[in-house]
């Protein structure tokens, strides 16, 4: 490994290592409790949190169900998920990486992600998930390179998280290798991310609000790339709340609608150097500059989902653990020339254990 990449060692053994350091000094102070994250259910025990909307610039792409929010005593503190999508477009940090000109009707996208999560309460959640994109139009996607494989992108990613409940703070600290089969060269990247949550619960009681969990869900994200960016980096900023519609009144006697959540999503995205590097790679030449050494706001994603738990609403064993069913649409505003803006959707369905 050559290049910036002969610091990514040094990096994550320094992330390990304050890692450690912070979780040691939490758990002095920290006894973290599942009563105390604020967990709210709908009316018939449904998890509200227990949801991932395909994301905008973050990593992982999907994650298993936190295990404290599943049903069901368990022989350990674990949690699995395989979830099936099917969107019209594959949007990521801004960039639509299923286009390509004169497509026409939409060649769709076949995402599948399965992520398991163990919780050792003290000190933290560790998780691991592998997710892949097999894109149907990819031999026009990327006709400029010659290639015909239609598997488009694996992830593989693991993370640590901890909560900080006197603050309401949650860290997630992550390390992703991703290879694209279909690229020229060097056909892997690999990034290291920070993803710091906040529980705005208590702000929204303090101004008088009957709110028992985050409302709004907050969050920062920060990756940097190590091999095609070159050490570009990615930050956003976004709100991901997840509301039951249980708890709007009488809703939790119908039903269907006693088991549904709605999900809206706001999502900045800035780019600094990331694009002007790695897009040398993703892009056909001339699209972008390599040269390109700025900073920028490179998209904002306004996207909403509907799900339902079909497990919790035909009431099967909580030994066998759960199905969602969901349905997505966003659109992609972007601030750069060589992004374009999109309109997309799509379904998804998910096992959770």
């Amino acid at each position: 490994m050559t290049g910036p990449c002969h610091n990514v060692w040094r990096l994550l053994t320094a992330i390990l290592c304050i890692g450690t350091c912070v979780t040691l000094a939490v758990a002095q102070d920290v006894e973290v409790t599942y009563e105390e994250e604020g967990i709210v259910t709908g009316a018939e025990g449904f998890a509200v949190e227990n949801v991932w909307l395909p994301p905008n610039g973050e990593m992982p792409k999907t994650k298993a169900p936190a295990v404290e929010l599943t049903r069901g005593d368990k022989p350990l503190p674990m949690s699995f998920t395989i979830d099936y999508t099917l969107a019209t477009d594959y949007i990521f940090r801004g960039a639509n990486l299923s286009e390509y000109d004169g497509e026409g009707t939409e060649d769709l996208n076949h995402q599948l992600g399965i992520g398991a999560e163990y919780d050792t309460q003290e000190f933290g959640v560790i998780g691991a998930v592998v997710w892949m994109n097999w894109y149907a139009g990819l031999d026009q996607r990327y006709a400029y390179i010659g290639s015909s494989n239609e598997v488009q992108e694996v992830d593989y990613t693991v993370y640590w998280r901890l909560p900080y409940t006197p603050l309401g703070f949650t860290t997630e600290l992550g390390y992703s290798f991703l290879s694209f089969p279909n690229l020229a060269g060097d056909k892997c990247t690999h990034e290291a991310y920070v993803r710091l949550a906040w529980d705005d619960s208590a702000m929204w009681r303090a101004m008088g609000c009957d709110v028992q969990s985050s409302f709004l869900n907050p969050y920062l994200f920060y990756a940097m790339d190590f091999d095609y960016a070159s050490g570009g980096q990615w930050l956003e900023l976004g709100v991901k709340p997840v509301w039951a519609v249980a708890d709007i009144p009488y809703a939790q006697d119908v039903p269907v609608l006693r088991a549904m959540y709605l999900q809206p999503k706001v999502a900045l995205g800035a780019d600094h150097r990331y694009w002007g590097r790695a897009g040398a790679n993703e892009f056909a030449a001339g699209a972008v500059d390599p040269t390109d050494q700025s900073t920028r706001l490179a998209n904002i994603v306004y996207e909403v989902e509907l799900g339902y738990d079909l497990g919790a609403d035909l009431g099967l064993p909580e030994s066998y653990g759960t199905v969602l069913i969901a349905s997505f649409i966003g659109f992609n505003q972007t601030f750069r020339d060589f992004l374009d803006d999109t309109l997309y959707g799509g379904v998804r369905v998910a096992w959770a254990w």
